[in-house]
């Protein structure tokens, strides 16, 4: 599990052949609403409505940076004891 990631979608619409341009999407785990409720939690949310005017297939590229070093993963032992500590030290109960 990841936190304080940058996750960026890139939505390929049906359609449009190699000539079309990727729907970009920010990804976030803020816990702000819809459709990201919890925030914290490594799950990234964004929601889509740009949907092509044909029938098709959508491809998604999904990508994610460490955020300019802020990114921290979460060690799995520590989630199966009810606890999340960051790899870099802190816990979370």
């Amino acid at each position: 599990m990841f936190l304080f990631s940058q996750v960026v979608a890139r939505i390929f619409p049906p359609g449009g052949g190699g000539g079309v341009r990727p729907i970009e999407l920010q990804l976030r785990d803020d816990g702000a609403g819809f459709p990201d409720v919890t925030s914290g939690d490594g799950i990234y949310s964004a929601a889509f409505s740009a949907f092509a005017q044909v029938p098709g297939f959508y491809s998604v590229q999904v990508s994610a940076d460490d955020n300019g070093g802020l990114a921290r993963t979460l060690r799995p032992e520590l989630l199966d004891q009810g606890k999340m500590s960051f790899s870099q030290g802190s816990t979370i109960f």
